[in-house]
């Protein structure tokens, strides 16, 4: 069970990450910084963990659960945003 939920932690920060650099890349402003983010993307490990805070006090309310980057999943899915032509 220990093992499951290691698993599971580990997923959703493998995911966030992803989430937060895809944002990232559709907030850019221009072609010089899609190309960083990408070469970021690539060149890094979307494994890290250092800058979750994995102890203390967890609300998991609603009220706090809205999404406060307003990812655009569907954007994200969309080939074109890596377009640096």
């Amino acid at each position: 069970m220990t093992e499951t939920c290691k698993r599971l932690i580990k997923n959703c920060l493998i995911c966030w990450n992803y989430i937060y650099l895809s944002q990232c890349l559709l907030d850019a402003n221009d072609k010089k910084e899609k190309r960083f983010l990408i070469w970021r993307k690539k060149e890094t490990s979307v494994v890290s963990w250092e800058h979750f805070q994995l102890q203390g006090k967890f609300d998991l309310s609603d009220r706090i659960l809205i999404d406060s980057k307003n990812s655009d999943l569907n954007k994200m899915f969309d080939p074109s945003i890596v377009d640096t032509d």
